[in-house]
């Protein structure tokens, strides 16, 4: 008997000490568990903080972005609506410059026309009056050149006359003083002779008075007939002064006839220089105007071209505004993405939270089932397995893979996060030592 004794209060010291031991062995697996849900709340908590930061850092930027983006929006809008107002305008120019190069068109063509027939008229009519004044400068050349004839014959006979006349004057004052000293001489030849002539008469005697009385009549009219002579050369020679100062006359009033038709030939040239000039100014006018509308045309068609260029870039600024409304609406999905990534995670940090605050809250209640059980074996036993399940749940909870919440939030500048990984092995039934393990 007392050895069965023995035995059962050994059986119960063993049972005793194998319940400290399993205690001691239940409160350093707390202890640990405790120690690594510490650890993973402090990891939690610091990437939490991390997070926090992130997200201020990514609500800044998105801030920034936004600022940028309503500045590039509102830049591009107004250099649009520049665009736009600076291309009604050019169109509006264009439209005009358009309206007024076919009104200048029109009239330039209808001047054109007119100047061109008007041109063709005055052409012809010119055509005509220059055959006309041809024809009446070979004449008036003919005339010319007979006038030259004449003029020079006129101032030959001039000359000639002139000589003549001087010969004339020469020969009569020649003659006038032979006739004078001839007469002188023969007045003292006269006197002579007849001194001579009274002396004979006086010496001589009346034999000879009737000899020498029809001599001296002889020689008287042998004198008569030489003064006759020259009477008759002198009165020729002053006809034919008359005649020539009559031809002087002529060819004097002659020459001022075709001096004024000279000089009327003359006049009217002018006039056709005038008109000619008048007519080269209008054709040069015309030119110029021809050449206005030309640079007109090259005006209308290097707006043509800027307007092409002018739509061309709109047509860029355009694509630009839909290529930045696209980025724009990326970056709004990004930033969707972003924030209910970032509410998901917090949602998670929430959740890790409660779980951690279950798991204190069941290490807690581990400990007190510990150190005060129940009498009731089977309430003691439910409590276990409650809390059994509460950790093993809580396990699973912290298990989750977190790559899978944190694939879509990565920067380019973070790499992504790694997933929390328990140092302790997950929970196995039987671990806590509250029930047997199963034996494989």
């Amino acid at each position: 008997m007392p050895k069965k004794k023995g035995k059962k209060g050994k059986k119960k010291k063993q049972e005793k000490e194998d319940k400290d031991d399993i205690a001691e062995v239940d409160k350093e697996f707390y202890e640990i568990q405790i120690s690594d849900l510490t650890k993973k709340l402090t990891r939690l908590r610091s990437h939490a903080g991390e997070l926090e930061k992130e997200n201020e850092n990514v609500r800044a930027e998105m801030h920034g972005l936004d600022e940028d983006r309503a500045d590039v929006i509102a830049f591009l809008k107004r250099t649009l609506q520049k665009k736009v107002d600076e291309n009604a305008e050019l169109m509006n120019r264009i439209l005009a410059l358009e309206q007024a190069r076919e009104a200048e068109q029109s009239e330039f063509q209808q001047t054109i026309t007119q100047k061109d027939k008007e041109f063709k008229e005055m052409f012809e009519q010119l055509n005509a009056e220059i055959k006309l004044l041809n024809g009446k400068l070979s004449s008036l050349e003919e005339f010319r050149i007979q006038k030259e004839d004449l003029m020079n014959k006129f101032s030959c006979q001039e000359k000639m006359f002139e000589d003549q006349e001087i010969r004339h004057k020469k020969e009569l004052y020649d003659i006038e003083r032979k006739f004078i000293v001839s007469k002188d001489q023969l007045k003292k030849d006269v006197e002579v002779k007849l001194l001579q002539l009274s002396l004979d008469f006086q010496n001589a005697t009346q034999m000879r008075v009737a000899a020498t009385t029809q001599r001296v009549i002889r020689e008287n009219i042998s004198m008569n007939n030489e003064l006759a002579i020259l009477i008759e050369a002198w009165n020729e020679c002053m006809k034919k002064l008359e005649h020539l100062k009559r031809q002087e006359k002529e060819l004097k009033l002659s020459l001022e006839i075709v001096t004024d038709e000279s000089l009327k030939l003359t006049k009217c040239n002018k006039i056709k220089n005038k008109v000619i000039d008048d007519l080269t100014e209008k054709h040069q006018l015309l030119s110029e105007q021809n050449k206005e509308y030309q640079r007109l045309v090259k005006t209308t068609e290097s707006l043509k071209h800027e307007k092409e260029s002018v739509e061309n870039e709109k047509r860029f600024v355009e694509k630009e505004k839909y290529n930045i409304e696209e980025q724009l609406k990326m970056l709004k999905m990004e930033n969707n993405q972003q924030k209910s990534e970032f509410l998901r995670i917090i949602s998670r940090n929430y959740l890790l939270e409660d779980t951690i605050s279950q798991a204190v809250r069941a290490v807690k209640e581990a400990f007190m089932i510990q150190q005060e059980p129940s009498k009731d074996q089977a309430l003691n036993v439910h409590k276990r397995g409650t809390l059994l399940r509460t950790l093993l749940d809580i396990f699973e909870v912290v298990e989750v893979p977190q790559d899978r919440a944190l694939s879509t939030y990565r920067t380019k500048e973070q790499p992504p996060l790694q997933p929390i990984k328990s140092e302790v092995p997950p929970y196995s039934l039987g671990d806590l030592g509250l029930i047997p393990k199963s034996i494989p």
